[in-house]
């Protein structure tokens, strides 16, 4: 295990997420007229692939991860009567270009435990999609079904502790913990158009209902993970 100097690797995440209707809670026009949703996203998963260079004490990663949970499609916004106002689509996505070091605890002959951290510069693109009832066209004057994207960028970094040991040949297999830090402060609009807050340009900033709160969003949690490393020499 202390031999090997370079390598790539495939990596998965899994976690919970607290927040699941944040993405749409707050701007979906809840604020006159409140409404209530039926469902929202209940898992993070990610995914990494990259390349690792040994230096003996220190291993240095660099890799691409895409944090992407599945596309919510059966979502519906319900008044307190009951009343179905609009059906609604949503999916993001996180391309992260990222960096790490990790520092060995212990090491074997053919497994080892770690510490790293990494940090990297998470982009994100975030869509919902409107499509109005009969009493939704009536309680919205004006309004249309409509789409719409938002775009924001943001430093993420994380912490992680993690079991590497020999799978076969030059292939091992790692076994983590962590905690993600990642949290958009502000949002902007990728598409113009007419939306619950009005009428937006592209580039304008994206606020919730009521119009002076900047939307956000917070990733930020622990998680488990696997990957494999192919150790090339």
């Amino acid at each position: 295990m202390g031999k090997e100097t370079f390598g790539s690797y495939l990596r998965g995440t899994y976690g919970n997420w607290g927040q699941s209707k944040s993405p749409f809670e707050n701007s979906s026009s809840t604020v006159a007229n409140p409404l209530t949703f039926n469902s929202g996203f209940k898992t993070l998963s990610s995914y990494e692939f990259g390349f690792i260079y040994a230096t003996g004490v220190t291993t240095w990663r660099f890799g691409f991860e895409l944090i992407q949970p599945a596309k919510l499609k059966d979502l519906t916004g319900t008044n307190a009567a009951g009343t179905k106002m609009y059906d609604l689509g949503s999916e993001f996505s996180i391309v992260t270009p990222k960096m790490g070091i990790e520092f060995n605890l212990k090491t074997w002959k053919e497994s080892r435990v770690f510490f790293y951290g990494d940090y990297g510069l998470a982009n994100l693109t975030l869509q919902n999609s409107y499509a109005f009832t009969a009493a939704g066209t009536a309680a919205y004057p004006g309004m249309t079904d409509f789409r719409e994207e938002l775009k924001a960028t943001t430093s993420t970094y994380s912490l992680n502790l993690a079991f590497e040991t020999l799978m076969s040949d030059t292939t091992t297999i790692c076994l983590e913990g962590g905690y993600r830090f990642l949290k958009f402060a502000e949002m902007k609009h990728n598409v113009a158009g007419t939306v619950f807050q009005g009428t937006v340009a592209k580039g304008d900033k994206a606020y919730n209902d009521d119009g002076t709160t900047a939307r956000s969003l917070n990733l930020s949690g622990p998680y488990a993970g696997i990957h494999f490393r192919f150790w090339i020499n």
